[in-house]
């Protein structure tokens, strides 16, 4: 954490600056030569697990009946 915010494992890069770059049409080859501390497996484990928990959000709601 820094300044309050999550930052990418052993850097003081923040995760959001991550997805910002992403939502931005940026591909993760041009964030890790714009972030030299970040580690390339790190930033994919990161991806990987957001995909995660951003699908079981998904299918946990979908589940839920509607009222």
């Amino acid at each position: 954490m820094l300044s309050g915010e999550l930052c990418i494992y052993d850097t003081s890069v923040p995760v959001s600056r991550l997805f910002e770059h992403l939502t931005n049409g940026k591909s993760v080859a041009s964030f890790l030569r714009d972030s030299p501390a970040v580690d390339k497996d790190i930033v994919l484990q990161l991806l990987k697990r957001a995909e995660s928990l951003l699908l079981d959000s998904l299918t946990n709601s979908l589940q839920k009946p509607i009222a």
